[in-house]
């Protein structure tokens, strides 16, 4: 089985997330292209004026994926990963950190 933690070439979407929260660092879940990925992510302690983490360290399947960040209306990382796994993983911390998605 491939892990796309190293591999560009993406085949279609299908996911289904579980988060937790009740700790600072919390757990996501989900499978795209036939693997299935578990991730913890912890919020950075730096702070934006807002009160929010401007970026969260994440673990999927216990393998460094990276510093993740909003930045110019989209979900970056520190690390080479693909534009597909960094959406889901934005998504989830939008939807679980965020609650409603209010990312500025």
């Amino acid at each position: 089985m491939r892990s796309y933690l190293k591999d560009d070439s993406l085949n279609g979407i299908n996911f289904a997330l579980g988060v937790r929260m009740d700790k600072p660092s919390f757990s996501i879940q989900f499978d795209h292209d036939n693997i299935h990925y578990d991730g913890i992510i912890t919020p950075s302690e730096k702070m934006r004026e807002d009160g929010t983490p401007r970026s969260f360290h994440v673990v999927l399947n216990s393998v460094l994926f990276g510093n993740i960040h909003y930045n110019n209306s989209k979900w970056a990382v520190d690390k080479q990963r693909p534009d597909v796994l960094i959406e889901i993983v934005g998504k989830q911390i939008e939807q679980c950190y965020y609650h409603k998605g209010n990312v500025t």
